[in-house]
């Protein structure tokens, strides 16, 4: 038998271990959080200081396109006192080819200086400690380098790829069968890079009235697998920085933009959601021709109920 002692020292040993253990992860979540924001601080300074440079470079163009302008400009008053209309139509189609330049130039140029605006005011919030830091880095990252940021969001979902999917053979093989497919449980914790939540109208009598015979999550996810989809807007699951989940959403008059996690739940938690999770190009197209197969095969079979049922009434009608 354990004397008294030593369980009191056990117990104390436990203890301690998960103190300790506890202080380890709290310690390693801060020094991952520490070097995030070392990162992203490092990142935007470079976003601050490459806007800057675009910026000359797109004054330097304008002037370059002003000084032509007015070149052209005068060449066209000369030509058209000497009566030299090849001359004049060659400086009108220089005028148009500056004036474009100048257009084009002045654009982008407005559009970094808003890009560069905006790093500044993130970077302003993460030396202060703001909100939702995690979305407006994401957000800034998106706008300054959309074809990068692409990039790096469909590695994170080509990775999710990688894995084997356990539910493509089952539904696979219930699409042969014509038998109910199997419904993968997916929960809010258990999102993946790329899935996409198809959220449901805020009018909810519809759903209601499916709930029965839908598959339904009995937990405060709200997030269900059903094949029934009356859904009124989608958003896509981006990643979790910091232990805070990220999405992309789009609005009408905002654009694509991201959100954090926080504003995901007030806009949409009372809502319920569907997910739609992305598979392998070849999955796909394994899917897809079992589908077709399928559809061909149940609209045979209401060709043939029809048929039988105009039979019969041909046979009624001769008895009589």
């Amino acid at each position: 038998m354990i004397s008294r002692k030593k369980t009191g020292m056990y117990i104390l040993s436990v203890f301690l271990l998960l103190i300790f253990c506890g202080i380890s992860f709290a310690q390693d979540s801060d020094v991952q959080k520490t070097n995030w924001l070392l990162g992203v601080m490092f990142k935007l300074e470079r976003m601050k200081d490459n806007a800057a440079e675009d910026i000359n470079k797109c004054d330097l163009e304008i002037q370059k396109s002003e000084n032509t302008i007015r070149k052209s400009e005068d060449i066209i008053r000369q030509a058209r006192q000497k009566g030299n209309a090849q001359a004049e139509m060659i400086a009108r189609q220089a005028l148009r080819t500056a004036s474009e330049a100048r257009t084009k130039n002045q654009e982008r140029k407005d559009l970094t200086e808003r890009n560069k605006k905006k790093a500044e005011e993130v970077l302003a919030s993460l030396k202060t400690g703001g909100k939702n830091l995690e979305a407006k880095v994401e957000q800034v990252e998106l706008e300054n380098d959309r074809a990068e940021w692409t990039k790096n969001e469909k590695q994170l979902i080509e990775e999710q790829l990688a894995k084997r999917n356990p539910y493509i053979d089952p539904i696979y093989a219930s699409l042969k069968t014509n038998a109910p497919p199997p419904l993968p449980p997916t929960k809010y914790d258990m999102l993946k890079p790329g899935d996409v939540l198809m959220i449901s109208p805020e009018d909810k009598s519809f759903w209601d009235t499916i709930k029965d015979s839908a598959f339904w999550i009995d937990t405060g996810d709200r997030i269900a697998s059903v094949s029934l989809s009356p859904a009124s807007h989608a958003l896509v699951y981006l990643k979790e920085v910091n232990g805070k989940k990220l999405f992309l959403d789009h609005t009408p008059g905002g654009g694509a933009h991201v959100i954090s996690e926080a504003e995901f739940l007030k806009t949409y938690s009372h809502r319920d959601a569907l997910v739609a999770q992305p598979v392998k190009e070849v999955d796909a197209a394994k899917l897809w021709e079992a589908a077709k197969e399928l559809s061909k095969k149940e609209a045979q079979i209401k060709v043939n109920k029809s048929g039988n049922i105009i039979r019969s009434d041909r046979l009624w009608s001769l008895r009589q």
